[in-house]
């Protein structure tokens, strides 16, 4: 089976992370022609690839950095094409995601709460198993900062939707998977959460393993809303 492209992350402007189904070998650090990024609207130019980096712990990913800023709201998409896999093989044609910036539409005012919550929404709440319903026997609500807190622990836990089987980290198909799993699904979870248009950069990391629970892995997506506010969104699957 040939390596495959699963999914790119955007670790900030100038900088991708491409997110591979298997540890690529060092020739993909060292051919920046395997890499193209193309600005698929009017939002933005096609920037090159000037440089191909290790992510440290990371053997199956590369980044790679660009001559000129991603644009916010631009829609783009990078290819990989021919990256080689450490245990041969390589990515074939057509190997392509799409991505896109974070786009800010409008900037809060700080300090005005009111604004804030209305940028950033409400919703009712959802338990898991049924809708909460508040102290007067109406159903709870959650704004603001919180309320993009839950929709993204939900998209990353999401194993798609009827209408739209391209959202949600689908994290249910990386359980019992080896250690490499993990650095799969990190990947996965920051594009995920990107995809939101209230989220302006994620990245996610593997945490430490808990000794009280070794079989169980945990990754932790740092999310930075467009008014800057940094939050961290839980993952946790068995991997033993």
């Amino acid at each position: 089976m040939p390596i495959a492209l699963n999914a790119v992350n955007i670790h900030s402007r100038r900088r991708l992370r491409l997110v591979f189904s298997e540890d690529v070998a060092a020739g993909a650090f060292t051919t920046l022609s395997y890499y193209t990024v193309t600005c698929t609207d009017a939002g933005g130019v096609d920037p090159s690839v000037v440089a191909a980096f290790v992510v440290p712990n990371s053997t199956a990913v590369v980044e790679i950095a660009l001559d000129f800023d991603l644009v916010d709201g631009a829609s783009y998409k990078v290819s990989a094409v021919g990256v080689p896999a450490s245990a041969g093989g390589s990515t074939p044609a057509g190997s392509e995601l799409p991505f896109r910036p974070g786009v800010v539409r409008h900037r809060p005012v700080t300090g005005s709460d009111d604004i804030l919550e209305s940028f950033l929404g409400t919703d009712i709440v959802w338990n898991g198993e049924d809708l909460v319903e508040d102290p007067s026997g109406d159903l709870a609500t959650v704004s603001g900062r919180e309320n993009v807190r839950a929709a993204i622990a939900q998209r990353l836990m999401s194993d798609g939707l009827p209408w739209d089987a391209a959202y949600g980290a689908k994290p249910r198909e990386y359980v019992d998977g080896s250690p490499l799993t993990a650095q799969q699904l990190r990947g996965e979870l920051a594009a995920q959460a990107i995809e939101d248009d209230r989220v302006k950069r994620a990245s996610a990391t593997v945490l430490p393993e808990d000794e009280q629970n070794p079989e169980q892995t945990t990754i932790e997506t740092t999310i930075v809303l467009i008014d800057d506010t940094t939050l961290p969104v839980q993952t946790r699957i068995r991997t033993q």
